[in-house]
């Protein structure tokens, strides 16, 4: 991946956590390869890896985004801030609105 991103600087990654959660970063020591975006912040856009449904209640998606975010403690301030709040979005679409200031940087 990182070979990739130095060597194409256009490329945008798309991230389906719930998918890599289950298959890859669940296993002891493999989570912290994620923070290699804290390297490469603005060039990853989070997914989630599942779908909506009328079939799926408010426990079924609370579960799904507690999932989803537990990569997020892998993440350096700046790259929280451009992954997981979205400030990539912006960016990408050109927008004049920004991710919220939660962090310390950025």
């Amino acid at each position: 991946m990182k070979r990739l991103l130095d060597k194409r600087p256009n490329l945008t990654l798309d991230l389906s956590r719930r998918v890599l959660e289950d298959s890859h970063f669940s296993e002891p020591g493999v989570r912290q390869k994620y923070a290699a975006f804290d390297r490469y912040p603005t060039r990853a856009i989070p997914g989630t890896g599942f779908v909506a449904s009328r079939d799926k209640d408010y426990h079924t998606y609370a579960q799904e985004l507690e999932v989803t975010s537990r990569i997020n403690k892998a993440l350096n301030d700046r790259a929280f801030r451009d992954i997981a709040l979205g400030e990539n979005y912006f960016r990408l679409l050109d927008l004049k609105e920004s991710a919220p200031r939660v962090c310390r940087a950025g």
